[in-house]
């Protein structure tokens, strides 16, 4: 072939290396992957999540086994099922694993280690004396309290479960059914989560999808109150029924109900603040209002 011909044909040496190299560094898995179906492909996806629990919650199986072998089954299924490049898999397990350990695993150990040390220097007894001054001996005022600001301040300190763990053996302690003060402190917290361990889940959702984590955050503020407004009544309804609503709810003593409200939601809302700073704010107006007023105890 003549240069002149070669001259006339249409070169696309450069532009298609940049588009091989995108290609062997990224993998989007295919919504129809397993069977040509997306129910049984997300079925499949799920599976390792499956098995953790099952193993944890039903055989007892140690935590980190659990993990282990999920891991193993997420891995199989990735490269098996979805075809995902075994090299790009390895990276995914050790990218994964290095981001729990920090700062998942450290922020846990450190967290784990206050209470311990609170509860060793006898320091816990007079935390729950404070409870109970603020609440003035009313178990649902106390495990609002708790279960709202108190879990919220260990939600913006540390994080990924941590709080739920800490703040549940503290309103069981109070004198309610464990089962009752888990489903009372995970509910309590679901308005924290997304702040949670410094807003690492607002700066990774910000990330992920390539917003400012500031707007992101901003956002979530500007709902926040919306939750707020019916998460302590719903908590009022776990802990007493609708005895609980209509003696406590007038004016319970959470943070997102007066006078708590004025001073969390506010500072949340408008602006990205700090997200340990809220439950912080949260105690004075509660301790104050209850200096007039008391709750109906039954």
């Amino acid at each position: 072939m003549t240069p002149a011909v070669l001259s006339v044909l249409p070169m696309h040496t450069a532009p298609l290396a940049p588009a091989l190299a995108a290609q062997s560094d990224t993998f989007t898995p295919s919504t129809t992957a397993v069977g040509g179906n997306v129910y049984l492909t997300a079925a499949v996806g799920l599976l390792p999540l499956v098995v953790f629990f099952v193993l944890m919650g039903v055989f007892k199986v140690a935590t980190h086994w659990c993990a282990l072998i999920s891991l193993v089954i997420a891995a199989f299924t990735a490269v098996a099922l979805f075809h995902m490049p075994v090299g790009m898999t390895v990276m995914s397990a050790t990218q994964g694993m290095a981001l729990g350990f920090v700062p998942i695993i450290y922020i846990i150990i450190a967290a784990v280690w206050l209470y311990n040390l609170t509860d060793v220097s006898g320091r816990s007894k007079d935390l729950k004396a404070v409870f109970n001054v603020i609440g003035k001996g009313d178990m649902r005022a106390q495990a609002l309290i708790v279960a709202f600001s108190f879990c919220g301040l260990l939600e913006g300190l540390a994080g990924f479960g941590a709080p739920v763990a800490i703040a549940a053996a503290m309103v069981a302690t109070l004198g309610l059914p464990k089962l009752k003060a888990a489903v009372v402190v995970m509910v309590g917290n679901a308005i924290n989560v997304g702040f949670g361990a410094m807003a690492i889940p607002t700066t990774t959702a910000g990330k992920l999808g390539g917003q400012d984590p500031v707007t992101v955050a901003t956002a979530m503020g500007h709902l926040t109150w919306v939750f707020c407004a019916f998460i302590p009544l719903l908590l009022l309804f776990i802990l007493d029924g609708a005895r609980g609503v209509s003696s406590c709810g007038r004016w319970p003593s959470s943070r997102d109900w007066p006078p708590g409200s004025v001073t969390s939601s506010p500072p949340r809302s408008p602006t990205s603040s700090p997200p340990c700073w809220p439950p912080c704010w949260d105690w004075p107006p509660p301790y104050v209002f209850l200096l007039v007023w008391t709750p109906t105890t039954p």
